[in-house]
């Protein structure tokens, strides 16, 4: 298994906000998470792009980004995707090199070739070459990135997957570089956990998923979901230790990887998922980057010799009271 010595923690924003509630103040509270992110210490932030269905209501990772660039200090923003197909690859060059410049190197572009079919439909785009579509995409804006040479690009489209694609190639896929995302809400316990996001995890997956995409949903009652798809193992619910535990596990399945994005969910209220956030914060994330090594070599040590430690205390204390009577009756 390969496992970075500092592993990064992030997370992907769709996002996912139930049709019917005010879509201004649902973009608010995404833009106010970024900020708590970046006071907790969290290091990325992927950010998604739909076009339909009602739920991912941010149509530009771009133009979202560059607005919390500004609200925020050291959190890195990534385009959770761009769907290729969907636009001219000169254009998507030519706004990361802008966003670079306006967020002082802190964006990150991510690809992808669209995920959702009804934005695939509604552009009158044919879904299976949707990948080919991506590929040939990508390869014109990196020639746009390294070279400065003007060209006219056309071709058939290529087909690459991850390791295999970048040997051919003569290029290296760094596991460190690997981002795992996942459903994740954490408390104190996992009753607790599990009660937070009962009744809105329920509604992600049977309004959204189910009801809107047509994907397959668990075949257990509705308030059994969050039951069905943690103990599935689909999502990670339950305390840091839980959460610890199952990235641990994760590591040992994947061969190794290098961040962890948890999938932004609006399935509780506020203060809740704040809250979950803090704990990962504060518990999760420095089991993971080296940031305990230190401290806890040092309290083992010190522990070590708590009872040598007594005695010489003990016996500095008696020896400042024995110097201090002295000095009295001297005088």
């Amino acid at each position: 298994m390969t496992a970075p010595a500092r592993m990064k923690f992030g997370i992907f924003m769709a996002p996912f906000h139930r049709v019917g509630e005010n879509p201004t103040l649902a973009l608010e509270r995404d833009l106010e998470l970024l900020q708590w992110l970046d006071q907790l210490g969290f290091d990325e932030a992927w950010i998604g792009e739909h076009h339909s269905a009602g739920w991912e209501t941010i149509a530009s990772p771009e133009v979202f980004m560059a607005t919390a660039a500004e609200r925020t200090r050291n959190l890195r923003l990534g385009t959770g995707v761009i769907s290729l197909p969907y636009h001219h690859p000169y254009m998507v060059a030519n706004r990361m090199v802008l966003l670079d410049h306006l967020t002082r190197g802190r964006v990150m572009l991510g690809v992808g070739p669209g995920a959702l079919a009804s934005d695939a439909y509604m552009f009158g785009i044919d879904p299976a070459r949707q990948r080919e579509m991506m590929d040939e995409s990508l390869g014109a804006i990196k020639r746009l990135m390294d070279s400065p040479e003007p060209y006219t690009y056309q071709s058939d489209c290529l087909s690459a997957i991850a390791e295999e694609s970048a040997a051919e190639h003569g290029q290296t896929v760094k596991r460190e570089e690997w981002r795992l995302s996942v459903g994740v809400h954490l408390a104190e316990s996992k009753k607790e956990a599990q009660e937070d996001i009962r009744e809105g995890s329920a509604r992600v997956v049977t309004e959204y998923f189910g009801g809107t995409l047509g994907h397959e949903v668990p075949d257990v009652p509705r308030d059994q979901i969050v039951d069905f798809m943690t103990d599935n193992k689909q999502w990670i619910v339950g305390t840091p230790d839980d959460c610890i535990q199952r990235i641990n596990e994760l590591q040992e399945m994947a061969g190794g990887f290098g961040g962890m994005l948890v999938r932004a969910e609006d399935w509780a209220p506020r203060d809740k998922l704040h809250r979950s956030y803090e704990l990962m914060a504060r518990y999760v994330m420095p089991q993971f980057q080296g940031t305990l090594t230190g401290i806890q070599t040092s309290q083992q040590w010190a522990s070590g010799l708590k009872d040598a430690l007594q005695v010489n205390r003990r016996a500095g204390l008696e020896r400042a009271t024995q110097t201090y009577e002295q000095s009295r009756q001297g005088s």
